[in-house]
């Protein structure tokens, strides 16, 4: 066997997925192709490329590893019954006034540079270390190797922190691995909450607030969020985003009127989609200029 490939087989044994570790990308398999003719395919696509590191073997798949692969049925139930059970825990908190939603309202002005800079520094600690590193645990439970973890800007605008899992043909793996940043979301929650409301601390407040911001915008459709990756896999809908969006830039250019063959239904979904995505942009974009603005008028 070739261990420059992970491959993945149906019910009745056919290769039907096939991953290159060398470039953590995925192939579906036709059927009929033999596993010898499309791995020496990809050995000549790659012989003439500078790629020799195997990515299955960097430090965080050898440090997290597990000596069997759990199923995703099991880890789809568990996750579900974890985030119905801090759902309704969010609620008697708020019901027995321990988490208010008052907490989140704060006056920037309150809080001083080190206390601002400590609740930003709590705040990017849970998201690296609960949040992002649940999907870390979660694609490894299930045998996926982590392809690359880090930080960038999205869009121009959004600062974030990300994990890249290599591909799989398993729909419900990656829906686990997406709606676990839900998960962790709530935990997180809870967490700033209970200690805002032991400490008092203005610090605590801050990582709140941006947590709570943080979980509200993980929500998001129009965004590649661990949400609109979990319902549109969910929906077997994977590639949604980017067909909605060729869709629409093909009505604008020279190509096909219709180039992925669509009805006359799903083209009135991109479009909406599509049209929907640049009203958010427009109206973020708005606001920013418009409080420059008011920022410039007050001095």
């Amino acid at each position: 066997m070739n261990s420059n490939y992970l491959k993945e087989y149906n019910n009745h044994g056919k290769l039907v997925f096939i991953v290159d570790k060398r470039t953590a990308k995925g192939f579906h398999v036709k059927d009929g192709a033999s596993e010898f003719e499309i791995e020496n395919s990809l050995d000549k696509i790659w012989e003439n490329e500078s790629i020799k590191r195997d990515l299955s073997k960097t430090p965080v798949n050898r440090l997290i590893a597990f000596n069997s692969e759990v199923k995703p049925k099991k880890i789809s139930i568990f996750l579900s019954i974890i985030y119905l059970s801090l759902v309704i825990l969010i609620l008697i908190m708020h019901t027995a006034r321990i988490f208010k939603f008052s907490n989140l309202i704060i006056n920037i002005t309150e809080s001083n540079v080190k206390e601002s800079l400590i609740g930003l520094i709590i705040f990017i600690s849970g998201a690296y270390l609960i949040h992002e590193f649940s999907h870390v645990l979660i694609a490894r439970l299930q045998g996926i190797y982590i392809k690359k973890m880090g930080f960038r800007i999205r869009y121009f605008l959004f600062p974030i922190l990300f994990v890249r899992v290599f591909p799989t043909s398993c729909r419900e793996k990656k829906i686990n691995i997406a709606f676990v940043g839900l998960v962790s979301d709530l935990f997180l929650l809870i967490l700033y909450n209970s200690f805002y409301v032991s400490t008092t601390e203005i610090y605590m407040q801050i990582a709140l607030n941006l947590q709570f911001l943080m979980t509200i915008f993980n929500y998001n459709i129009f965004l590649p969020t661990d949400f609109a990756n979990s319902i549109f896999q969910y929906f077997n809908q994977g590639n949604f985003r980017n067909q909605a969006f060729i869709y629409v830039k093909s009505l604008f250019s020279k190509q096909e009127s219709n180039p992925l063959k669509l009805s006359a239904k799903n083209k009135i979904v991109y479009i909406l989609y599509s049209l929907s995505f640049s009203i958010l942009w427009l109206s973020v974009l708005y606001n920013i200029v418009f409080q420059i603005i008011r920022a410039i008028e007050m001095r």
